[in-house]
């Protein structure tokens, strides 16, 4: 209830006996008398109340920025990192090309890079880059890790 009313236009006589009720008002000065919360079937609430809701609302809502930043900060960080492990993709993608084409050739026919009895060209490949892949994310130093993917799938 909101009026223009200077005092209120609802007594606690008016509400004794009408059964259960939640009464808002939003009137300031209150148009609806506060004595009516003496009336246990009378649920009362103002402005004032509805100020102290909010207020305390908010409160719990800040407790809990935190926890909020910490678990953002988890998620970036795991961004962050799946993002710096993204500009290798191109290197690792040449070097298995580069691979393929080696394992591929003539001029290495006959050489030890033929799979092992259990491990097929394919496996042995994808196993050098995934070993060059950690080694990019592990050492994180610069190097040639092209040079050692080659001397990995070769020996």
């Amino acid at each position: 209830m909101a009026t223009n009313a200077a005092e209120p236009v609802v007594y606690k006589e008016d509400l004794i006996g009408s059964g259960e009720k939640l009464l808002i008002d939003l009137s300031i000065p209150n148009n609806i008398d506060v004595a009516a919360k003496e009336i246990s079937q009378i649920k009362l609430v103002n402005v004032d109340d509805l100020s102290k809701i909010n207020d305390t609302t908010l409160q719990k809502r800040e407790a809990e920025v935190p926890k909020a930043k910490e678990i953002i900060g988890v998620h970036v960080a795991e961004f962050l990192n799946w993002h710096d492990m993204r500009k290798h993709v191109p290197v690792l993608k040449a070097v298995k090309l580069k691979l393929n084409e080696i394992h591929s050739s003539v001029l290495f026919a006959g050489t030890k890079t033929r799979p092992a009895p259990n491990n097929s060209a394919e496996e042995k490949i994808q196993l050098v880059i995934n070993g060059m892949a950690t080694k990019m994310r592990n050492h994180n130093r610069k190097g040639c890790h092209y040079i050692e993917a080659i001397n990995d799938f070769i020996s």
